[in-house]
């Protein structure tokens, strides 16, 4: 298993770990642009999943690429307009979801960043376009931290 592997997993074990009781289908790739899809009686739902090294309070918002949001707006859009979810665990054992279906174009800032070129493995960096979604947007959750 890779660098890029094994970050999935902890990101998508947290997951589980924060609902137990919610009943996931995984995504077979991992590369794919969600982490997890459900459906209740009345909507279906894509979540995508980060595991960030860093504190919840670092920054008073959480980042989205902005080329994830619009190919996971696509598949949503494809499978009933089903909600989006974004769920970004940080390492004080916070973490935070939001509804990107909820949320407005006022309501968040567009940034560029010079980023990693891939999130884990180093192959260089270049411009990329970053949404930042401010934590007062979203639903905030305490998790057990596990070494």
């Amino acid at each position: 298993m890779n660098e890029f592997e094994k970050c999935e997993e902890i990101g998508r074990n947290k997951t589980k770990m924060l609902f137990p009781n919610y009943q996931f289908a995984e995504s077979p790739d991992i590369s794919e642009v969600w982490d997890f899809s459900g459906q209740t009686p009345t909507l279906n739902y894509f979540i995508e999943v980060k595991d960030r090294q860093i504190s919840s309070t670092a920054f008073d918002s959480s980042i989205l690429e902005a080329d994830k949001l619009k190919n996971l707006t696509a598949i949503a859009d494809a499978n009933g307009k089903a909600n989006m979810y974004y769920l970004c665990f940080y390492t004080d054992g916070v973490a935070y979801s939001y509804n990107l279906r909820n949320i407005s174009i006022t309501d968040i800032n567009i940034v560029i960043k010079n980023a990693g070129r891939k999130t884990v493995i180093d192959v260089g960096k270049k411009d990329k376009i970053f949404i930042e979604i401010p934590h007062r947007l979203g639903r905030k959750y305490i998790y057990q931290v596990t070494k």
